[in-house]
């Protein structure tokens, strides 16, 4: 009966299935043009600081415009500007095909930021409004089809591709957010009544004096400063503690897979422990995943920490996204989850990878010792010491943050100390 419950949750409920096909064909696309983006860039000759400068455009728009984007979105629509952004983005993935030179492509990397950061939070704003419409499934069984898109997309693309330009992969990824813009048309319903009250851009501002949510926000950005290490430098660990292409290849499998039986097991979780329980348990296994990489030296093992990403990542994600939804009135949903994303894969990707490239630089040449012998084991260090230090901050927040009303349906009705509210 329980394996009967889970499948229905996946594959059941009709209504559901735009929404799904939504999240599957949006995350096979974007997945499709960032990874093959950089693979492209490098087959055609371009220099490893002009791939960084097309591929920083990604992190730099989110942090500037995400946003406005949930501004925009709140006050004319979410279902509205996720078609705009869908389309606009599948004819950037067009042009991207036929632009070959630096700044071209520097330009269209940058349109193409513009409107493809935001697909994620409209994505779910959507996602949390279904949920409170309909009282059904919960967020994390949405994104377990992004997860599931995410791997087969990239896979798939990398075997369609075979034996033509790389370049082509744009081809298949602005294929795939075509077909993501017509089920988002397709799974059109009535909006919830706040959706559809008028709100304007001056009522933001209790968005931006909500304490808890800028306090939270902050927390958010330096987790992904820390994680940061283990998140953009995990190839470089690989190589340096002497690891094969094929096992960092296994690692980010592992990683994958790790991700969704958590999708799955993050509303039980919740409903359980409680949302903020929950996150300070993600802080703790972040830690200790930072703590393993710093002290463990061998590929073959390191490669099992890997396992921990379904708990130390997604759980966080999942359940920083519903906390999120709990702090923000319900009329300024996609607000509250472009500020999150903002935070998180903006300003604290940008500052994250400036801060653990500067260290991997300074202890190649300083604190040269035998216990922790690698830079990038040194960094991996400092970031378990910054995590652990900011779970005891983190436990200090929640512990003076008083419980909110829940406001989304499924989700919202799992309050802080665990109890379920009707």
């Amino acid at each position: 009966m329980r394996i009967r419950g889970i499948l229905s949750d996946l594959f059941g409920h009709v209504e559901a299935y735009p929404l799904r096909a939504l999240y599957f064909f949006t995350w096979a696309g974007t997945s499709i043009a960032f990874n093959f983006l950089p693979v492209s860039l490098r087959r055609e000759g371009f220099s490893g600081k002009e791939i960084a400068y097309v591929a920083s455009m990604g992190p730099f728009m989110m942090f500037i415009v995400q946003p406005l984007w949930g501004v925009v979105a709140d006050c004319f629509g979410r279902s509205r500007c996720l078609s705009i952004a869908t389309f606009t983005t599948a004819v950037i993935y067009l042009r991207m095909y036929w632009v070959h030179s630096f700044w071209p492509i520097f330009f269209t990397a940058g349109a193409m930021a513009l409107f493809s950061t935001p697909l994620a939070p409209l994505m779910d704003s959507v996602a949390l409004d279904f949920v409170e419409m309909q009282g059904k499934l919960s967020y994390g069984l949405f994104r377990i089809w992004g997860a599931i898109a995410a791997g087969v997309g990239t896979a798939g693309a990398g075997f369609l591709i075979e034996g033509h330009a790389t370049r082509t992969a744009f081809l298949w990824a602005m294929a795939a957010l075509l077909a993501a813009g017509l089920f988002g048309l397709a799974g059109r319903r009535s909006a919830p009544k706040h959706a559809v009250e008028k709100i304007t851009f001056k009522s933001i501002g209790p968005v931006i004096r909500n304490v808890p949510l800028m306090t939270f926000l902050v927390i958010v950005l330096f987790v992904a400063i820390s994680s940061t290490a283990f998140w953009n430098f995990n190839g470089v660990y690989f190589t340096d503690i002497g690891g094969s292409p094929s096992l960092f290849g296994l690692a980010i499998a592992i990683d994958a897979v790790g991700e969704i039986p958590l999708y799955f097991l993050s509303a039980p979780i919740f409903r359980r422990f409680g949302l903020q329980r929950a996150l300070l348990f993600t802080f703790v296994c972040s830690t200790i995943r930072a703590f393993s990489y710093a002290f463990i030296g061998n590929p073959r093992v390191a490669v099992w920490i890997e396992l921990s990403n379904g708990v130390s990542w997604t759980l966080f994600w999942v359940a920083a996204v519903e906390h999120v939804n709990q702090m923000v009135k319900p009329e300024w949903r996609a607000t509250g989850q472009a500020l999150l994303n903002a935070a998180c894969f903006g300003a604290g990707t940008i500052l994250g990878i400036l801060w653990n490239g500067s260290l991997l630089d300074y202890f190649k040449l300083h604190f040269i010792n035998s216990w922790v012998p690698l830079a990038i084991q040194k960094v991996c260090l400092t970031s378990g010491l910054l995590l652990a230090a900011l779970t005891v901050v983190s436990a200090l927040y929640f512990k003076m943050v008083k419980q909110q009303k829940p406001v989304a349906a499924r989700p919202a009705t799992i309050t802080n100390n665990g109890q379920a509210v009707s």
